[in-house]
């Protein structure tokens, strides 16, 4: 029986389009068998994996406003400047527990970059907060994560979308999720433009090894304003649903004849 992977790429508060796009899979009875996520693919895409719960992870979006984010996200170094990532440690803890990834419902994986080997890092295994904190160590905002030999940062650095990374835990049929359209041509470069354009092409050249792109057209956000982006939920959506066709065409004889999932419940 075919197996279905997702590769949920980074992109900071534009990954909450990737809400929508689970939201969408489920309503078309898409069963999701494997998770790859960096960055805000492995934050949205972990916790699906722990609680299997779209609606769930929805509410607890929806439940955040500007006050709620400085409490989860800003505890600055004062030497560096960087975000030590303590609250968000808490944070995950907090809803997410003492859980280990080899664990959870949906096998999952996190992906963060080592600064000193220029390789990717795979979490398959230990502790689902600590590879989600990891993988989400934004450079130049996060303070990277010291490990052994290691020195880890976000995973976009490296793979911002994880098509290979889901491809190595079996899948046999890849739905990847690149968060980055929309960001060119941009009319407005800034200081951080040259870093997306990496980035754009980067999860672009990840993306074409999977067999269904889902691409949501994103306008240029603040990366980090999560409470300003919760529109981007409906944006996954949509283009997801355009693409549901496309992902039962893979195999029509085993879309139709396997068992169907059951909704989550609150």
């Amino acid at each position: 029986m075919k197996k279905i992977g997702l590769a949920l790429g980074g992109g900071g508060s534009r990954g909450l389009a990737h809400i929508g796009v689970i939201k969408c899979l489920e309503d078309n009875n898409i069963p999701i068998d494997y998770i790859a996520g960096t960055s805000a693919g492995a934050l949205i895409g972990g916790f699906y994996s722990a609680w299997h719960n779209i609606a769930r992870i929805e509410e607890l979006v929806n439940n955040v406003n500007y006050q709620k984010m400085i409490e989860i996200l800003f505890d600055p170094l004062t030497v560096t400047g960087l975000i030590k990532g303590e609250k968000l440690t808490k944070f995950l803890q907090k809803n997410l527990g003492n859980l280990d990834i080899e664990k959870l419902s949906i096998p999952f994986c996190a992906v963060a970059s080592d600064i000193i080997s220029g390789k990717s890092h795979i979490f398959r295994s230990g502790d689902l907060v600590s590879a989600i904190r990891t993988s989400c160590s934004i450079p130049i905002v996060f303070s990277p994560i010291k490990t052994g030999s290691e020195i880890l940062v976000d995973g976009g650095a490296s793979m911002p979308v994880p098509v290979s990374a889901v491809k190595n835990m079996g899948a046999d049929i890849v739905i990847a999720v690149n968060v980055y359209n929309g960001l060119f041509p941009n009319e407005s470069p800034n200081m951080f433009t040259s870093m997306y354009l990496m980035l754009y092409h980067l999860a672009q050249a990840n993306s074409s090894l999977a067999d269904v792109i889902i691409k949501p057209h994103i306008p240029n956000v603040n990366p980090i304003d999560f409470v300003k982006a919760k529109n981007l939920i409906d944006l996954g959506y949509e283009a997801t649903l355009k693409q549901i066709p496309e992902i039962k065409k893979f195999n029509s004889f085993w879309y139709i004849f396997r068992p169907k999932t059951k909704k989550n419940q609150k």
